[in-house]
């Protein structure tokens, strides 16, 4: 090829350098191109960098949304609780007690009711921003991974659990970066302030670690299930954004539990330092939880993709005929030989 014969006069020519000067280099090296053009694969492997950098942005942004919104969340909760003692204050006699209790009614639960929502919203929407970041990042990354391992099959390729096993790896470097995150920001709110606080992080990383590593696998799961079933000359957008959006309601649903305990762990140091029984339970319940939200999804995932392979089964865009096959990537169809997942190369043109 005659861009890999420029890129090997390059390499001949260019100068070494070290691993501490390359990470100032904007641009690979001829090296680097020359190997990715001879193993494609590469391009699209999950990088360690990644996910640590993913969980230290993910500890910054929820350290300042949580900065701003708690003295919001006051304000909303406060101020209907301050208008009913005020009013309560300035009760003289029965026939205001009475007129006071049809106000509550009509007018000032609903109002607490509003509060309480908006507090929630508040604080669940900016999470759900976050968590739709990493199923941008590392949720498309892992995808795209899957993809290119079906397609290309590269030596050394992991196959079967194992290819689910190696998201241990990601999984740790995430909630590591959490970890650094949360002790390096100056909105120091989710950093232990207590020995005992710190011994209790442990345990929640190991937790944090685990629910990362389902999420992945739910992100290389049906990334694997959607893209097998794609057939034709452009690519699943559509399907992309859907599944990205899905993985984000279960990160947000899997680091809310996890979230409010550490927030337990860090702000409640009397009775952690009293009963390590009670902390126990709590963490224990809010494990339950996470995993009792993420079975739920799961499932609801993928009824909801069986149960549109089942109504629209993939025709051959050719032929017209139902393709039968349980893998399409990098495949002909059985029929009339055409490609059918034609979506994943570019073709070469014709002189």
């Amino acid at each position: 090829m005659p861009l890999a014969n420029i890129l090997r006069n390059q390499t001949a020519k260019e100068k070494p350098t070290s691993p501490i000067t390359g990470l100032w280099t904007l641009h690979p090296t001829a090296k680097d191109r020359l190997n990715a053009l001879e193993n494609p694969h590469t391009l699209f492997r999950l990088t360690l960098d990644l996910p640590f950098t993913v969980g230290v942005l993910i500890a910054f942004i929820i350290g300042g949304v949580f900065y701003i919104s708690i003295p919001l969340i006051l304000i909303l909760i406060s101020a209907p609780i301050a208008s009913i003692l005020y009013i309560d204050s300035n009760i003289t006699n029965a026939n205001q007690i009475e007129a006071f209790e049809l106000l509550i009614l009509s007018m000032v639960a609903p109002v607490v009711t509003l509060g309480y929502i908006l507090a929630i919203t508040v604080i669940i929407l900016p999470i759900f921003g976050i968590t739709y970041l990493a199923a941008w990042t590392v949720g498309l990354q892992v995808q795209r991974e899957a993809v290119a391992e079906a397609v290309l099959k590269p030596q050394g390729c992991i196959r079967g659990c194992a290819k689910y096993l190696s998201l241990w790896g990601v999984a740790a470097l995430i909630a590591l970066g959490m970890e650094a995150g949360f002790l390096i920001t100056p909105i120091n709110l989710f950093s232990p302030q207590t020995l005992t606080a710190a011994l209790l992080i442990i345990p929640w990383l190991i937790a944090a670690t685990g629910l990362t590593w389902l999420w992945l696998v739910c992100a290389r799961y049906f990334g694997e299930k959607i893209f097998n079933k794609h057939i034709g000359l452009t690519p699943p957008k559509l399907k992309r954004r859907v599944l990205n959006v899905a993985l984000s309601i279960l990160f947000c649903a899997l680091y809310l539990p996890l979230l409010a305990s550490r927030f337990l762990i860090i702000y409640n140091n009397y009775m952690i330092s009293k009963d390590f029984a009670t902390m126990g339970s709590i963490a224990l319940v809010t494990l339950i939880v996470a995993l009792a939200l993420y079975v739920i999804l799961f499932g609801a995932m993928w009824v909801f993709i069986q149960l549109g392979s089942f109504l629209f089964p993939p025709h051959c865009p050719s032929c017209k005929q139902i393709v039968r096959q349980k893998e399409i990537l990098g495949k002909s169809c059985e029929h009339c030989g055409h490609e059918l997942a034609a979506w994943l190369f570019v073709e070469r043109p014709t002189k």
